[in-house]
C-alpha cells in the first residue's frame, strides 16, 4: 500500500468515524428532546456543529453517497421540525408563567 493510499483509507476511516459520531449526536438530541431536557439539547447541538464542520472537511475528500446525504437530509429536517416545535412549546410556557405571575402578584397586592 502506498503512502497515498493509506492516507487515502485512514480519511475515509475518519470520515466515517465523524458520520458515526454526527448520527449519534442527532439520536441524543432526539431523546433530550423527548425528555424536554433543553440544557441536553443546547450542549449536543453545539457538539453536533463541530462535528459537522469537521465532517465537512472529510467529505470535501471523499464525498458521502447520494443515499447517505439524502437520509441525512430528512432525518435533519425531521429534527429541525422537532426544535422549532419545542421552542415553540417552551415560549408558550413562558408566557403562560408570565401570565400566571402576574396574576399572583396581583392577588398578592390586593390581598
Amino acid at each position: 500500500m502506498t503512502d497515498s493510499e493509506e492516507d487515502s483509507t485512514q480519511t475515509l476511516e475518519a470520515r466515517d468515524t465523524l458520520l458515526g459520531r454526527f448520527q449519534n449526536l442527532t439520536f441524543k438530541i432526539e431523546a433530550a428532546l423527548d425528555h424536554d431536557d433543553v440544557a441536553e439539547v443546547a450542549f449536543l447541538l453545539s457538539r453536533r456543529e463541530e462535528i459537522l464542520n469537521d465532517l465537512q472537511l472529510a467529505t470535501a475528500r471523499h464525498p458521502l453517497s447520494e443515499g447517505v446525504v439524502k437520509e441525512l437530509q430528512d432525518r435533519d429536517a425531521v429534527l429541525r421540525s422537532r426544535l422549532e416545535t419545542a421552542q415553540e412549546d417552551l415560549t408558550a410556557e413562558a408566557g403562560s408563567a408570565r401570565a400566571m405571575g402576574k396574576v399572583a402578584r396581583s392577588y398578592v397586592k390586593n390581598s
